[in-house]
C-alpha cells in the first residue's frame, strides 16, 4: 500500500503513526484511554528499520510495529509474517504485523519494492 502526499504513515486503526520531525523518525501511539507514547532515533543510514509494541491488555493487542526511513524509491514494503504496510513521500514507513509483540524481532524478514517490483533493500530484524 502507498500513501503518497502524507505527512504520517498511520496503520489501519489510526491509533499509531510515524512522521519525521526534522532528522529524527518519530513513532507516536495514541491508543484511547492513556496518554500519546512515543518513541524515536535518528537513522544513521537508509533502510533503517525499528520496532516496537505498545500492548494493551484491555483491548487484547499484541501487534509489532515496524518504522523507519526506507530507500529512496520505495513504493511498498512486506513483511514476513505478513503485515499491513504503508509508505510515503518523505521515505518513512509503518507496518504493522498482527499478533507478533513477543516474536524474536531477527525472526520478522522485511523487503523493500520499487514500484516495478524491484528489491531495494531487504533484511532480518532491526537495521541502523
Amino acid at each position: 500500500m502507498v500513501a503518497a502526499g502524507c505527512s504520517e504513515a498511520a496503520d489501519p486503526s489510526g491509533q499509531v503513526s510515524v512522521s519525521r520531525d526534522g532528522g529524527s523518525v518519530v513513532l507516536t501511539s495514541s491508543a484511547q484511554g492513556r496518554a500519546d507514547v512515543s518513541t524515536q532515533f535518528v537513522p544513521k543510514g537508509t533502510p533503517a528499520v525499528r520496532f516496537s509494541s505498545f500492548e494493551s491488555s484491555a483491548q487484547g493487542v499484541s501487534d509489532m510495529y515496524m518504522y523507519g526511513l526506507g530507500p529512496a524509491g520505495a513504493a511498498s514494503v512486506e513483511t514476513v509474517p505478513a503485515g499491513t504496510a504503508k509508505t510515503q513521500v518523505d521515505d518513512t514507513f509503518l507496518a504493522v504485523i498482527p499478533n507478533q509483540a513477543h516474536a524474536p524481532l531477527q525472526s520478522i524478514h522485511w523487503r523493500f519494492l520499487a514500484s516495478d517490483g524491484t528489491i531495494l533493500a531487504e533484511g532480518d530484524g532491526p537495521n541502523n
